[in-house]
């Protein structure tokens, strides 16, 4: 049990399990992300890690996790389109 603020940054979790269960879930895409990347390292034992959420019909925990997904998207296109201008000025 933990909170994302608290453990999200300079911790290792990678030995102490795969599975993560949100039962809360924040609007920062970077505590969400952080937190999971906690676990989801090189050292992790398991072949894969597993997210979970714990949700319930009707609840604002359905609206931020769809907002989470959209920052995720939006998250990778940045670093997409920061690679690609990487790749195409080299010398610059």
């Amino acid at each position: 049990l933990c909170h994302p603020k608290s453990i999200g940054h300079g911790t290792n979790l990678q030995t102490g399990g795969n599975i993560v269960l949100w039962y809360g879930l924040p609007w920062s895409w970077e505590q969400y992300y952080q937190l999971n990347g906690r676990l989801y390292r090189q050292g992790q034992p398991k072949k894969g890690v597993i997210i979970s959420h714990l949700l319930f019909e009707n609840t604002i925990d359905y609206i931020i996790l769809s907002v989470l997904r959209l920052k995720e998207g939006d998250q990778r296109q940045l670093f997409s389109a920061v690679q690609q201008f990487a790749r195409n000025y080299k010398g610059v």
